[in-house]
């Protein structure tokens, strides 16, 4: 699995989101619980390997996660069935399916934006974060993959 500073370096969250965002370090990865629905969080939870990173900027409520994982091939079909059965939207990130939606909470809004490929899920999850801000993130995530699975 890539690094964290592989999937997005200081550059790059700079030059696509804000000047101010960071990475957080030492907090611990995205909890299946935060996923929206059960198919999500019950692949997240069977995950076999998994890198987890998040960035924010600081003393605000911005920020997102970025999850690359690894699934046995009959939970990621699971779980793109059900999101084949969701309103959730379906497009691709370089070439890979790819599903996203933008909530709207009781005090701030978010995103969730799947993409796999191959026995690859690789999940961008981010507060006041918008389904147009995930597709770099994912395609990032994805070279970075590439790059140290070549």
């Amino acid at each position: 699995m890539p690094t964290c500073d592989q999937i997005m370096d200081a550059d790059a969250t700079a030059q696509l989101f804000d000047p101010n965002i960071e990475p957080i370090p030492g907090v611990g990865g995205l909890e299946p619980s935060a996923l929206p629905g059960p198919a999500a969080q019950t692949a997240l939870a069977s995950a076999t390997v998994s890198v987890s990173c998040m960035w924010g900027i600081p003393n605000s409520d911005g920020g997102f996660h970025g999850v690359i994982a690894q699934l046995d091939p009959t939970v990621r079909d699971e779980l793109i069935a059900a999101l084949e059965a969701s309103s959730y939207e379906r497009g691709t990130v370089s070439g890979a399916p790819s599903y996203g939606a933008d909530f709207d909470d009781e005090i701030l809004g978010y995103s969730v934006h799947y993409t796999f490929e191959g026995d690859a899920w690789v999940i961008v999850m981010g507060t006041l974060f918008h389904q147009e801000d995930s597709v770099p993130v994912a395609e990032r995530a994805l070279a970075a993959l590439h790059a140290v699975n070549p």
